[in-house]
């Protein structure tokens, strides 16, 4: 990696770090604080009900991820659909695929922060614990499912012009895989 590509990936996550704070913010709330409020009643034997979190943080991880695939791309390509961005943009002393390669890592790091949040949950409940193996396999499938539609998305909307574009292209493909 070169130092234009080490500067320009800092820049990236510098520019990002609010971005990046408010969804750690809302991961937290969604699933960890949850694990603790049942971590406190299962200690205070309030209700019986000890798995009521996990029955549903699944399923909300799988929807996160695929939003996240969804979005993510025409976020990060969207200097695309600007003519003076793109000028701006593939003017830099960076290789095009490099730049590109940059952006596509870019998000799959930040695509994986719920999986992060999802695994410290899970470790927060010692009741889970002996179920850590099929927690693990779940995600990573879900994630690998993600990693896949979100390949195919940022290959539609990298091909875009403009911004109704994309978002017309990402509608049409989550219909798409709803059939």
């Amino acid at each position: 990696m070169s130092f234009y590509e080490k500067a320009y990936w800092r820049w990236l996550w510098k520019s990002n770090q609010k971005r990046l704070l408010i969804l750690m913010l809302i991961l937290i709330t969604v699933f960890v604080i949850p694990v603790a409020f049942d971590q406190i009643a299962a200690s205070t034997q309030i209700y019986g009900m000890h798995d009521v979190p996990f029955r549903w943080t699944l399923s909300l991880v799988t929807f996160v991820l695929f939003a996240m695939a969804l979005l993510l791309p025409a976020l990060l390509f969207r200097y695309t659909t600007n003519k003076r961005s793109c000028d701006l943009y593939l003017s830099m002393p960076i290789k095009r695929t490099h730049f590109f390669w940059l952006q596509y890592g870019f998000g799959l790091s930040v695509m994986f922060l719920p999986c992060i949040m999802y695994f410290v949950s899970i470790m927060l409940s010692p009741r889970n614990w002996v179920y850590w193996q099929f927690h693990i396999i779940a995600v990573l499938g879900v994630y690998l499912m993600a990693i896949a539609f979100y390949a195919i998305v940022t290959f539609f909307v990298s091909k875009c012009n403009s911004f109704w574009d994309m978002a017309c292209v990402s509608i049409c493909i989550l219909l798409l895989s709803l059939l």
